[in-house]
């Protein structure tokens, strides 16, 4: 025993497509693609795409930049995706530089500098860390750029 089954009614309404209008053609063939099959059947597809139109044509008519919004977001979305898409290719070769920049840095000692001295004895860094580096470490470190330890 199954369910009741509800009184159907069944509307049905004849469509015309001319063959010499270029619109009329166009849905002739839309209709008859391979596409509506993802809707069930063309029935279903009408159906869809009658409701999907007026409610766009409401909206419009509600809101006068809702197509502009939508081409905006849109917009947004091409963007979003190419440089998400970019990314994702340079990640390894920001990696690989990465990797490449460790290795190519050098261990140096760094000299410490006591933050408790007294005028007296307070001479430049550029003279004490000549001091605490010997001139073959300098010659080793030739890459690394001292300007910041004045003159």
């Amino acid at each position: 025993m199954g369910r009741p089954r509800k009184e159907q009614t069944i509307q049905n309404r004849n469509v015309r497509f001319y063959g010499d209008r270029d619109e009329d053609q166009r849905a002739w063939e839309i209709l008859h693609s391979s596409e509506i099959k993802c809707f069930g059947s063309q029935n279903q597809f009408i159906i869809a795409a009658i409701n999907e139109f007026y409610n766009r044509h409401v909206g419009k008519q509600e809101d006068s930049l809702l197509e502009s919004r939508e081409n905006e977001q849109a917009f947004i979305e091409r963007i979003v995706a190419g440089v998400n898409d970019r990314m994702a290719n340079c990640v390894p070769e920001i990696i690989g530089m990465a990797f490449m920049k460790m290795q190519a840095v050098p261990n140096i000692a760094v000299p410490v500098v006591e933050s408790n001295m007294t005028q007296e004895n307070n001479s430049t860094l550029s003279d004490n860390t000549e001091n605490d580096l010997t001139p073959e470490q300098l010659e080793d470190n030739e890459l690394l750029d001292f300007d910041f330890l004045g003159d």
